[in-house]
């Protein structure tokens, strides 16, 4: 036996609909929630003004709201400053911050009653009680991090009560954590919609007044749609790649200045005060590496040869690495000092190096980010190509010799000490993008192999005897 259930449905919405005057669907559970907590208000505010008792307050011997008040029995409830996203400004919400609601003329014409002041919580969706709630995200790399640093010191600085956090990549946890007063919160680099879905449910777990959108990435975007935040500060529509500009609500200046500069202007649209002019990096424990570099017995002056990064395309060959080696074998008696990670072409350049120097001590992929910063701090002069390396000898004042051929040093190359550096990038993009170096982007990057092999070995040689005579290592 088959059943039809069109017709039952049409006739009862027919019911329904004639039996409610002008056809009217009935009121949802929470408009009707919202229309009982503004009749209440109301009730409430007319019985203070004319000492009606509380309809809920029916019993024998019950007295007057006002005159309870009055009379010390019935205590005036606190008034608090209530968040935004948690209360609105609706009647539940204000009622719950304690804010009387004026009733509505009655007739056409009628003068409407003074709003009341809201308290500063709700104007401003921040409560008086706490402090300003910071967050800024920004995982990698290793570079980056560090010239991040000097703006987390800013709003240190400028913001010595807020609540500062900093979502990092659990790797580099220690650069956060040596900014002081900073919350750390590492992760690890989400990688499939699993970690982002708990990664999400713990970044809700709190509501912040700032978020700092310092990295514009793919997989980092993704990161901010989890975030509950009231200002949303992001890079300018030039920076913003792969989406950025879909979750945040501000942007930063758009200025042809270096990658430091850059972060230096979340800072100050963060906090609303003019750019810091002198960075300052945080200091870190040279205590803790002070047993490992007694037993290193290196012997100084010292130059140290940084032999890769991370992104191949940026390395410097292993065959100039050798002719590089070659002159200081020949030339110098100084010590020669390699470092770097474990990628294939790091070691083939060191190798490549003790093959024609065999004097150098190799500490490729031997020591971690502490380690690495005591090496530098007492060289004498620091070669590297565009890396870590570079901003970390530029933090301890050692001269550098930088190899940029990818990007231009003016962007990512020791900040305000480009004096000793090798550019080969106005070079690279005529011969092989086949651009106007002028006119390109200041960003523009040249993506092809070939353009380290543009910096010869001579002209880095001329640099590194240029900063030992001014170093006095020579």
């Amino acid at each position: 036996m088959g059943f039809s259930y069109g017709a039952p449905r049409a006739q009862n919405k027919s019911q329904n609909s004639e039996a409610r005057p002008g056809g009217r669907r009935p009121k949802t559970r929470s408009q009707m929630s919202d229309i009982r907590d503004q009749v209440r208000s109301r009730k409430l505010v007319e019985g203070r003004k004319t000492g009606v008792t509380d309809r809920r307050s029916t019993r024998e011997g019950a007295r007057p709201i006002e005159g309870a008040r009055e009379s010390g029995d019935l205590p005036e409830p606190p008034r608090r400053s209530v968040s935004l996203p948690a209360a609105g400004l609706d009647a539940r919400g204000l009622r719950a911050a304690n804010v009387e609601l004026p009733t509505s003329p009655r007739r056409r014409g009628a003068a409407c009653p003074s709003l009341p002041s809201l308290p500063e919580g709700v104007a401003t969706g921040r409560s008086v009680d706490r402090p300003l709630r910071i967050l800024a995200v920004r995982l990698s790399a290793l570079g980056d991090l560090i010239l991040a640093q000097p703006a987390i010191m800013a709003l240190r600085r400028q913001l010595p009560d807020a609540e500062i956090s900093w979502v990092i990549d659990e790797r580099f946890q220690e650069l956060a954590e040596a900014v002081p007063g900073v919350r750390a919160i590492p992760i690890r680099k989400p990688r499939n919609v699993f970690d982002y879905v708990r990664l999400w449910r713990q970044l809700r777990s709190e509501h912040y007044d700032v978020l700092l959108a310092m990295q514009a990435a793919f997989r980092v975007n993704l990161i901010y749609a989890g975030i509950k935040a009231t200002r949303r500060i992001g890079f300018d529509r030039r920076r913003a790649r792969d989406g950025q500009r879909r979750f945040v609500n501000e942007a930063i200046q758009h200025r042809d200045e270096h990658l430091l500069d850059g972060f230096l202007q979340f800072a100050s649209a963060a906090t609303g005060k003019p750019r810091e002019q002198n960075p300052v990096w945080p200091a870190w424990p040279v205590e803790s590496v002070a047993s490992w570099w007694e037993g290193l017995q290196l012997k100084r002056p010292y130059v140290v040869v940084h032999c890769g990064t991370s992104k191949p395309e940026r390395c410097w060959p292993a065959y100039r690495h050798g002719e590089l080696a070659a002159r200081f074998a020949a030339d110098y008696e100084l010590q020669v000092v390699l470092t770097g990670g474990t990628s294939s072409a790091e070691t083939s350049a060191a190798h490549a190096f003790r093959t024609e120097c065999p004097r150098a001590v190799d500490l490729t992929g031997r020591t971690n980010l502490n380690q690495l910063r005591r090496v530098l701090r007492d060289a004498s002069a620091v070669v590297s190509p565009d890396t870590a390396a570079v901003h970390l000898a530029r933090v301890e004042n050692v001269p550098v010799v930088g190899l940029y051929a990818v990007a231009r040093p003016e962007l990512s190359g020791p900040y305000r000490a480009l004096e000793y550096t090798v550019d080969a990038y106005p070079e690279a993009v005529q011969r092989l993008a086949g651009r106007d170096p002028a006119s390109v982007d200041w960003h523009y990057r040249v993506h092809d192999p070939a353009a380290m092999t543009l910096i010869e070995a001579p002209a880095v040689w001329a640099m590194i005897e240029k900063a030992l005579s001014r170093a006095g290592g020579s």
